[in-house]
């Protein structure tokens, strides 16, 4: 699970994680560090997004994992537009809703 900057209370959604069945949940290191998006406003400022951004996309391939949640729909687009079929990101909402019945 990438934890965007808005999301305070991580604690709830961890639980969640922890506690929905067919799903494993794997915490990666710096969870909780900006994707590099920053609400958009690193768009303009690329070296700074690329820094950031490189130092989540090895965070998330060190977990091994093929899917990283996030509760950001910006985070989502940035992770998949820059994950080099890595990983896929996705929401956490659609996933729950579509695989943890």
């Amino acid at each position: 699970f990438h934890k965007p900057c808005n999301t305070n209370d991580f604690e709830n959604v961890k639980w969640v994680l922890k506690n929905t069945k067919n799903l494993e949940y794997i915490e990666m290191k710096d969870y909780n560090e900006c994707c590099g998006l920053n609400g958009i406003t690193k768009l303009s400022e690329y070296p700074v997004f690329l820094k950031l951004f490189s130092k989540k996309h090895q965070n998330i391939i060190n977990t091994g994992a093929k899917i990283v949640l996030s509760s950001c729909l910006g985070c989502v687009a940035t992770l998949n537009m820059y994950s080099l079929g890595k990983y896929k990101a996705q929401d956490l909402t659609d996933f729950l809703a579509k695989n943890c019945k």
